[in-house]
Order: C-alpha cells, then sequence, then structure tokens
C-alpha cells in the first residue's frame, strides 16, 4: 500500500512539474499560432523511452521471467504508449491562424483544415488528451502542449458558440 502511496506521488510531481513548465500561449510567428511542445516535456519523453522503453525491452528479450505472457502483455501496452507519447511530441506540428488549422504528422503531410469544419472539442477520457473533430479528421492535442490553453480558449470562445 505504501509502496503504491509512493508511485502515486511520484507521477502527480513528475506531471505538476510539466505542467508547471508548459506555456499557456503558443509562439506567435506573423499571424499564425505554432503548437508545440517545450524543451521540458521532450527531454522527459527522451529520460522516459530511455528508461522505461529499453529495461523492459531487455526483460522480454530475456525470457527469465515466469509471467511471460503477462510481461509481454505488459511490454506492448508500454512500448505503444512510450510510441504514442514520442510520435505526438515529436512528429507532429500543428498550427493555427483565425481561418484555418494546419496540420502536419507522418501520415497525413501538411494538412489544412477550415475552422467551419470543426464539429466539437472533446475533454480528456481515458487518455489525457483534447481531441478536435472535424468532418473527417481528429486531431489530438496533450494538455502540456505549449499554447494548448490559448487553443483551448480560441476554439471554445471563437469557433464553437459562434455559429
Amino acid at each position: 500500500m505504501v509502496r503504491f502511496l509512493i508511485q502515486i506521488i511520484i507521477m502527480s510531481l513528475i506531471l505538476f512539474i510539466l505542467k508547471k513548465f508548459t506555456k499557456d500561449n503558443a509562439r506567435v510567428k506573423g499571424e499564425l499560432r505554432i503548437l508545440q511542445y517545450g524543451k521540458v516535456f521532450k527531454l522527459f519523453i527522451i529520460l522516459f523511452d530511455i528508461l522505461v522503453f529499453l529495461p523492459i525491452f531487455f526483460i522480454l528479450i530475456s525470457k527469465t521471467t515466469h509471467q511471460w505472457s503477462v510481461t509481454v502483455f505488459f511490454t506492448i501496452w508500454v512500448l505503444s504508449f512510450t510510441s504514442l507519447l514520442t510520435y505526438f511530441t515529436f512528429f507532429i506540428k500543428t498550427s493555427y491562424d483565425n481561418n484555418y488549422i494546419y496540420y502536419s504528422g507522418i501520415k497525413k503531410k501538411n494538412k489544412k483544415i477550415s475552422w467551419e469544419n470543426l464539429k466539437e472539442l472533446k475533454p480528456p477520457r481515458f487518455i489525457p488528451c483534447y481531441t478536435l473533430v472535424f468532418n473527417d479528421f481528429k486531431i489530438y492535442h496533450f494538455p502540456t502542449l505549449d499554447g494548448g490553453k490559448e487553443l483551448r480558449d480560441f476554439i471554445l470562445k471563437d469557433k464553437l458558440f459562434k455559429q
């Protein structure tokens, strides 16, 4: 029980520190507001990948555990989660202005979406990220995204309730 409480306290402290270093406002370049993750968050992701991903990978390939199937399941889950965080942190580029939101990822290169196609802003559920739902596309962003608060305020004030 004490070990579980210590883990909760450590995770809460990490999330508090990450949120503390998150900027409310996006970087502005002309009319364009550029959303990006800060240096502290990127450093955390790199350390998380090294300290969690690599040890679990070595546990998996060593096959010395008695509960091999549980280890495989847990490993796949952790690797998926770390891959998702790494992908969102380093490979997704999002920016916006008053008329469009611009999105670039590995699969979707330079997608330009009109704000008129925005259907809703879904709050976090299981994974702590907001979802922008458009007609044929979804964009996810985590609360630790620099400029994420400004984007949510912009959507709630100017886009969703103005129509």
